[in-house]
């Protein structure tokens, strides 16, 4: 399973919607991490481990958007649907959570193609 293995941080100061939210992933196959600060997911992102992260863009929790610059990929919910460079947005109006997992698989899938190197090894040339 591709997901086998990946860990998803989630970051929002409600725990009713981290807890929703946590079981679609857990449901997925992922690990799941739960913050409801920013203080707190700094502290899971410096230890490592983390493949993404999903927050939200503006509520008490902070700011999601300030997780981007962590170089991981990241996947925000918000109300304001406005690009955010290097972030995956989704409005929250009616989402489902298979969404915001697939939005999050993707995510990793497409930072991990950024980051392998041109196989050249078994190519005829």
């Amino acid at each position: 399973m591709l997901v086998a293995n990946l860990t998803a941080l989630l970051v929002d100061d409600s725990r009713e919607l981290r807890r929703s939210l946590a079981q679609a992933f857990a449901a997925a196959g992922w690990r799941v991490l739960e913050a409801g600060d920013l203080t707190v997911a700094r502290m899971y992102l410096d230890a490592g481990g983390v493949d993404v992260v999903v927050a939200d863009r503006r509520r008490g929790a902070g700011a999601g958007a300030a997780l981007v610059a962590r170089g991981l990929p990241v996947v925000l919910l918000t109300g304001d649907t406005s690009p955010v460079p290097g972030a995956t947005v989704i409005a929250k109006g009616n989402v489902q959570w298979a969404d915001v997992v697939e939005a999050a698989r993707a995510a990793v899938v497409a930072r991990w193609a950024g980051d392998r190197e041109p196989m050249t090894e078994g190519i005829p040339g």
